[in-house]
């Protein structure tokens, strides 16, 4: 009779619990140069190199700009990189899959990309950019929960 007793008390005091809501995803997005011209790789695209590699085939990369932005669903989120790039996300809903996004990125009136993906957490999605001279500008995004 105790153990019912008991039994009864905790679920009540786990009904009571305060309910820890998650933290709302961010968006990590980072404006990159590839080029074999450059000196030396940055230490901070050390995450990317691979993925990078695999997509442009350079053997060095530069960061140029990294934006945190949290994520609102259904809420248009901007991040401006640089003074000539901006991204603007649209995070929809988190499925089984990852996380469904619409990403668009622009300099100026134009539009180099506009895609809607479904990221999953921790996996960069690699948008190649413009080409300048020698070099290739690449958009590297990432949803983290």
């Amino acid at each position: 009779m105790r153990w019912i007793l008991f039994s009864f008390v905790l679920l009540s005091l786990a009904a009571q619990a305060p309910v820890v809501a998650a933290a709302p995803p961010t968006l990590i997005t980072r404006l990159v140069q590839a080029s074999d011209e450059l000196e030396k790789s940055d230490p901070a695209l050390d995450d990317l190199y691979k993925p990078l590699k695999k997509v442009v085939g350079f053997e060095r990369y530069e960061q140029l700009q990294r934006r945190v932005t949290v994520l609102k669903p259904n809420t248009p989120v901007r991040a401006k990189l640089g003074k000539d790039f901006r991204v603007e996300a649209t995070y929809f809903e988190k499925t089984d899959k990852g996380h469904r996004i619409k990403i668009h990125w622009a300099s100026g009136k134009t539009v180099i990309a506009s895609e809607s993906q479904i990221l999953r957490a921790g996996q960069p999605l690699l948008i190649k950019g413009p080409e300048v001279g020698k070099t290739w500008i690449i958009l590297a995004v990432e949803v983290r929960e």
